[in-house]
């Protein structure tokens, strides 16, 4: 519909839809009662996902054609899914690479032993040779999460720290008196590069 007003300032000419047929060019005469003539209905239906591995919140799926039917028997439109995947505590997460950190006694990091390490699902035996230093970082290739729309998997970094205990008995405590006289004295410094490394492998 075509309206022509005058003003002051002249004359302006506005187009609309015809509210009548709104733009459609053809009027229902006896709508339906359930639709009033609109050919469809509000219902809700569940729509089965199945979600790729290796998904990050924010990220998203398109189902075409899985939306609200059109007016008077018109396309369909999309769904679009919106992922937040959930936090386990045990991880920090950097894309398909995990960091996890695991704590040791004293005498493990001497002496080495093998320890559990947790991945996405289940655990893993891990080897600690000798003398490993607390705060030392392994990487397990391949053990981290899936790439989406890609082939391989990421990288579980391993955090291993020494573990010191809140209270110790009598014995334990006698036993540490002992070993601070024959143990011997910690360099004054780390390594040249140390702390570049652990900001690279914690990703700061």
């Amino acid at each position: 519909m075509r309206r022509a007003q005058r003003s002051f300032f002249g004359q302006f000419v506005s187009v609309a839809p015809c509210p009548t047929c709104g733009g459609e060019g053809s009027v229902v005469a006896t709508p339906c009662k359930k639709c009033r003539g609109d050919g469809r209905v509000r219902v809700e239906r569940t729509i089965l996902v199945r979600v790729p591995p290796g998904v990050a919140t924010g990220q998203y799926m398109t189902l075409r054609g899985q939306g609200n039917c059109g007016p008077r028997g018109g396309p369909k439109g999309d769904v679009v899914v919106v992922f937040e995947v959930a936090e386990d505590q045990r991880f920090e997460r950097d894309g398909e690479d995990l960091y996890t950190e695991v704590l040791v006694s004293y005498t493990q990091l001497v002496f080495g032993t093998e320890i559990s390490v947790p991945l996405v699902t289940g655990t893993m035996p891990l080897r600690m040779p000798r003398g490993t230093q607390s705060g030392h970082v392994f990487t397990l290739r391949g053990r981290g999460l899936p790439r989406v729309n890609a082939s391989g998997n990421g990288d579980l970094h391993v955090r291993v720290q020494l573990w010191t205990p809140d209270n110790v008995s009598v014995a334990h405590e006698e036993l540490l008196k002992q070993l601070a006289h024959v143990e011997e004295q910690p360099p004054e410094a780390r390594p040249k590069g140390f702390w570049k490394k652990m900001k690279e492998a914690l990703g700061a």
